[in-house]
């Protein structure tokens, strides 16, 4: 029988916070981020899209195995304004000179073979092929687009497909909202499992940038089994090496 991790560990920079998974837990934190970003004047268009980005979380949530959520959100001043700027071009909820946000989000599930439907086992090359044929959305009300064609990269010791896409978003009311999306597919378990990491931001300005950053993160994936020593492990050893010596000399 193929055995299953038991853990899945990612490190994440400074700035960066923790997304409860539990329902209320999270409805809160979304209403308190989008009430302190509204009190710092905030443009309405980017609050509102934290709001929207928040909600496909939360179904992301609602409906796959996360285990894993993360956010990072920061308010830029920016810089003084061009003197043709033309002020019918400033937000409702701000002008030219409002705070800019900066915010990027990290949403890491797994994906059973048996839960897909599929004898064939999700080697990275089973994955890459079915990536370069079409390109699945995780919602009813998410497409992508290919910024650059599916690939396989190294994160560590794991074989993984690397997917960068553009990610349109469709609210309720019929908004589209674009964000910078990149994702890395990893096997485990022989094939039976997947581990999805999805990234993404909406400051395609800073793309390079947060893309850069995205596969930092992604190659401190550890993968733990049951079966793996850890540090506990090692411990507990010393420890009964050290016991048999002392017990052998009691002076």
């Amino acid at each position: 029988m193929t055995a299953f991790p038991d853990s899945i560990v990612l490190a994440f920079p400074p700035g960066w916070d923790d997304i409860p998974t539990e329902v209320n837990a999270y409805r809160r934190r979304l209403a308190q981020q989008v009430a302190q970003l509204r009190a710092n004047d905030v443009k309405r268009s980017d609050a509102r899209l934290v709001e929207v980005q928040g909600a496909l979380i939360h179904r992301l949530i609602s409906q796959q195995n996360v285990v894993i959520a993360n956010s990072y959100v920061a308010l830029e001043t920016p810089g003084p304004a061009a003197e043709n700027d033309d002020a019918e071009t400033s937000d409702e909820a701000g002008g030219a000179d409002a705070p800019v946000l900066v915010m990027a989000g990290a949403a890491v599930s797994t994906l059973m073979r048996r839960e897909m439907q599929t004898e064939v086992p999700l080697a990275a090359d089973v994955l890459l092929s079915a990536y370069g044929q079409e390109i699945p959305g995780d919602d009813e009300r998410v497409r992508y687009a290919e910024i650059e064609p599916p690939s396989t990269c190294r994160l560590g010791d794991l074989e993984a497909v690397k997917l960068v896409r553009l990610m349109n978003v469709s609210s309720r009311v019929g908004d589209d909202h674009k964000l910078f999306s990149q994702s890395y597919l990893v096997p485990v378990a022989d094939g039976d499992a997947v581990i999805a990491m999805q990234f993404s931001t909406i400051n395609f300005e800073y793309a390079k940038q947060f893309s850069e950053l995205f596969g930092r993160i992604a190659g401190t994936l550890r993968v733990l089994y049951p079966d793996d020593p850890t540090f506990l492990d090692d411990a507990t050893a010393a420890d009964a090496e050290q016991a048999v010596l002392e017990a052998a000399d009691p002076a």
